[in-house]
């Protein structure tokens, strides 16, 4: 039951090594895992010396792993591990089969006197092939009732020994092919979001950036509230959180190059084709002796045109100026009169603020209704459950203003509030973007505020968020 209960990897070995040496009454203990062809000391444990070393992700045990080769075959955890086998040993300075000058070392070091040993290869059957996934090494087995050393063939049933080492064994295994499933998801998301943000310059770290802002949000808060408090995020609802966040994007896979980066309001090709017509319009005006003030006009327009495409706002006064400028017209090589400028032309011009036609910003804003198509392909397991939908409706807003869907904040999740705002916030304050400058944190925290008090944004969010003084440490230098 201790074993099934567990899912924490670092908890079970430690669960697995202490239930082993209680049913056989051991005084101690280590246990090893195999990894690329080595023994791994991950727990080492002994009653007598008050000795506990746990192996974690911020302390491995400082001592060098065996490898399984020729050269380690006589020690007897590689043994057991090379050939399946369990081994007993009555005292092991008596052995001959093993080289056992490693506990004896430790022995004189530290004035402990190993006999007895019960090593046993933790293995499990995966798709018909036996796989050896550690070692488990007991050492002094002892009479609880008068504090003897004693035998191991007599200390335990070894029926019930064995059968607990293989749910132990099946249990490990078990959530070792979880840890591996999780790993392969989470490389499948990284992958799928480096394919995105590579796909342009000037977004290549939007998706990490989001991700690691919600992370760092959803670990504060956690911080700040307890267990069963609407805003306290476990582990795993940080988890999920955080892939929400990286695959919020992933729908830009099929915006195209030029909208992903497009600096000014007209395409290359665009303000060419536009020099070359203003071109023959003056060329046409100098043949027909027009006067001066006519290609004065044509000349100002052109130059106006120049000015707006470099620019990110424009006023009203600009904008009717640009209107203006559809009254020019011009003769084509076929003879058929023709505005200076294409509709297209024009949409990208009078634009106010940004550098998107309306046409263009339909497309980019379509990515969100590709990264909902996309996910909904993906089949997430209950352990990902929400992932979808927060990433789905990370463009809507609680006034019901947001797109695609037009949401109102009674149908919009909690989680994807959160990755609203760090999308807002990285879109605002990153340093690479074709269209506009960075802006500082505090000035991009304003402006999260402001739209906070619009009721576009989540208040008490943004307001934690605030608090949380994250806004300064985490921008992207």
């Amino acid at each position: 039951m201790a074993f099934n209960e567990e899912v924490d990897y670092v908890n079970l070995l430690d669960i697995i090594l202490t239930n082993m040496m209680e049913l056989t009454h051991s005084d101690a203990g280590t246990l090893y895992i195999l990894e690329d062809d080595k023994l791994y000391f991950r727990i080492l444990k002994n009653k007598s010396l008050g000795l506990y070393q746990i192996a974690k992700p911020d302390a491995e045990i400082d001592l060098p792993p065996i490898p399984l080769n020729i050269t380690t075959i006589d020690n007897v955890a590689a043994f057991c591990a090379v050939h399946n086998e369990v081994v007993i040993e009555e005292d092991i300075y008596e052995s001959t089969q093993f080289n056992f000058s490693g506990p004896k070392n430790y022995d004189k070091l530290t004035g402990y006197r190993t006999r007895s040993m019960l090593t046993m290869p933790l293995s499990s059957s995966w798709e018909g092939d036996q796989e050896v996934l550690g070692v488990i090494q007991l050492l002094n087995a002892t009479d609880p009732v008068t504090g003897d050393a004693m035998s191991y063939d007599n200390s335990y049933p070894p029926q019930l020994v064995m059968a607990v080492a293989k749910i132990a064994t099946n249990t490990l295994a078990n959530l070792t092919h979880m840890q591996e499933i999780h790993q392969l998801f989470h490389s499948f998301v990284a992958v799928m979001t480096q394919g995105v943000d590579e796909r342009s310059p000037y977004t290549r770290f939007h998706s990490q950036n989001v991700s690691k802002y919600c992370s760092a949000f959803a670990e504060y808060m956690a911080s700040r509230h307890t267990s069963g408090h609407p805003y306290y995020f476990s582990k795993n609802h940080r988890e999920r959180l955080a892939i929400a966040a990286t695959l919020h994007d992933i729908g830009k896979i099929i915006t195209p190059q030029y909208i992903l980066d497009k600096a000014k309001r007209l395409r290359n090709r665009q303000i060419e084709a536009i020099r070359y017509r203003f071109q023959i319009k003056r060329l046409q005006l100098l043949l027909a002796h027009s006067h001066e003030d006519e290609i004065r006009v044509v000349d100002d327009a052109l130059n106006l045109i120049e000015e707006v495409n470099d620019l990110n706002y424009i006023s009203d006064e600009l904008c009717e100026r640009i209107y203006e400028i559809i009254k020019i017209n011009y003769e084509d090589s076929a003879g058929i009169i023709k505005p200076i400028l294409t509709e297209d032309e024009l949409a990208a011009l009078s634009v106010q603020k940004g550098t998107l036609s309306p046409k263009e910003r339909a497309i980019i804003q379509e990515h969100v209704s590709v990264t909902g198509r996309l996910l909904d392909k993906v089949t997430f397991w209950k352990y990902y459950k929400g992932i979808a939908k927060w990433a789905r409706d990370h463009h809507e807003f609680l006034d019901g203003t947001g797109y695609p869907q037009g949401l109102y904040e009674d149908e919009i999740n909690f989680e994807t509030r959160i990755i609203t705002i760090m999308d807002i916030f990285d879109a605002l304050t990153a340093d690479n973007r074709p269209y506009r400058k960075s802006m500082p944190p505090t000035r991009a925290m304003e402006i999260l505020q402001e739209m906070a008090k619009e009721g576009k944004l989540d208040k008490r969010l943004v307001q934690m968020f605030y608090d949380s003084r994250l806004w300064e440490k985490l921008v992207a230098k």
